[in-house]
């Protein structure tokens, strides 16, 4: 009887190399002791056979996975996606390998974070407000954290890669006054949230110091178009009508867009809109959004870096400035 198909073993590539099957084991395990000649035949046989080595297995025999785990809860944002992209590409550089768990609202991010923890990870990276019991329970373990595109850190050993979002707040008030903008609101996503808190207190603060006022705050609870369309009819048919608007991201910003169109405002003349993060719905001609581009490529270099140098007991925060990228719906200045 014809045996069916199965994928080769290391006992396959013993007998094929004429070794054992724990001398396969050494040749695929980092530093260990092995004649090069033997190893060079060893991965000659692994080669002809179609042989991969068992990550998982082999990590049992060592300290160290090489696995790290990656919690995403915003995966209808195109940003998101596209530093999923990066910081896998850049573990993979690396020879790190990602386990990405969808760790949305519909979701309990602790059963989430149960899940990731189960494969033995040497690094966690997440982009949500992570509980500060999950912060606790990597601490003792002794497991980096890097919180990435968010900038609330409240425990001494979680490292964190963001946007300089102060700055980013004061980008955006100074590009609307420059544009003749002079009753500006700030729509946010969630009230309490670093990314809405920092934001917003930048965009104040420039405000102030040019002897103006934030005229309205609205909170979406939520960075989606959805969210941001019933904010942007919510502020607009509020009692004080901003000339402008600073959104908490893009997607916020364009949903603001279309509640202006929707009322018969136009955009920019009755109202300018700024977002954050430069989604490819900016770069429409339908929006034609002025935003600010976060530098992700090398934000996520920095969080390589901080993953594969981090010493026990160091405390990092890398913070980068982002860059104005003026379009259509902030062009108001003759």
């Amino acid at each position: 009887m014809k045996q069916p198909n199965r994928r080769p073993n290391a006992v396959d590539v013993a007998r094929l190399a004429g070794v054992s099957k724990s001398t396969v084991s050494r040749a695929f395990t980092e530093d260990s002791s092995i004649n090069a000649l033997k190893k060079q035949r060893i991965i000659e046989a692994a080669r002809q056979l179609g042989y991969r080595p068992n990550a998982m297995a082999r990590s049992l025999r060592t300290t160290r996975s090489n696995l790290v785990g990656i919690l995403l809860e915003e995966f209808t944002n195109p940003i998101f996606l596209r530093i999923l992209e990066l910081i896998t590409a850049k573990l993979q550089e690396h020879g790190l390998h990602a386990i990405t768990v969808n760790a949305s609202k519909d979701h309990s991010l602790s059963e989430a974070m149960e899940l990731v923890m189960q494969y033995r990870i040497d690094g966690l990276i997440v982009s949500s407000d992570m509980p500060l019991k999950i912060e606790y329970e990597c601490a003792q373990m002794n497991i980096p954290v890097v919180a990435f595109a968010r900038s609330d850190r409240r425990i001494e050993n979680t490292l964190s890669v963001s946007l300089d979002e102060f700055h980013a707040g004061r980008m955006a008030a100074r590009h609307l006054l420059e544009q003749g903008y002079r009753a500006p609101a700030f729509i946010g996503g969630f009230p309490g949230v670093s990314v809405s808190l920092d934001r917003h207190a930048g965009f104040r603060d420039h405000l102030a110091e040019e002897g103006l006022r934030v005229v309205a705050v609205e909170y979406a609870g939520d960075n989606t178009y959805d969210r941001g369309l019933a904010a942007g009819k919510a502020l607009l048919e509020g009692p004080t009508r901003p000339d402008s608007v600073f959104c908490v991201n893009d997607q916020v910003a364009v949903g603001v867009i279309d509640a202006a169109r929707f009322l018969g405002l136009s955009v920019p003349e009755d109202l300018g809109v700024i977002g954050v993060d430069d989604i490819w719905m900016a770069r429409t001609a339908q929006y034609d959004l002025t935003t600010v581009l976060q530098p992700l490529e090398a934000m996520a270099d920095a969080l390589i870096a901080l993953l594969m140098g981090r010493e026990t007991g160091t405390d990092q925060s890398t913070q980068f400035e982002g860059t104005l990228v003026p379009r259509g719906s902030t062009r108001r200045k003759a």
